[in-house]
């Protein structure tokens, strides 16, 4: 969440977690980016991780929106 001192531009430190981006698309969904160069202990990325276990994570993920996936387009994963 963004705080009332939160400048605009890129954090001078270029730590990470300190820069967002924000922008809405033609269909008025709000978009919020936050620059990450340095994960925090616990939420790196597995780069072990193979297209087709990726497959699965993102199927699963579907199956697990139930009645939010009701109302969207099928996904092509």
């Amino acid at each position: 969440m963004l705080t009332s001192d939160a400048a605009p531009g890129p954090d001078p430190e270029r730590r990470s977690y300190l820069t967002y981006a924000s922008f809405s698309d033609p269909d008025g969904n709000g978009w919020l980016l936050q620059e990450v160069k340095a994960r925090l202990p616990g939420r790196e990325w597995d780069d072990s991780l193979e297209a087709a276990s990726l497959a699965d994570l993102l199927h699963e993920t579907a199956t697990h929106h139930g009645e939010f996936e009701a109302v969207a387009p099928a996904h092509d994963w």
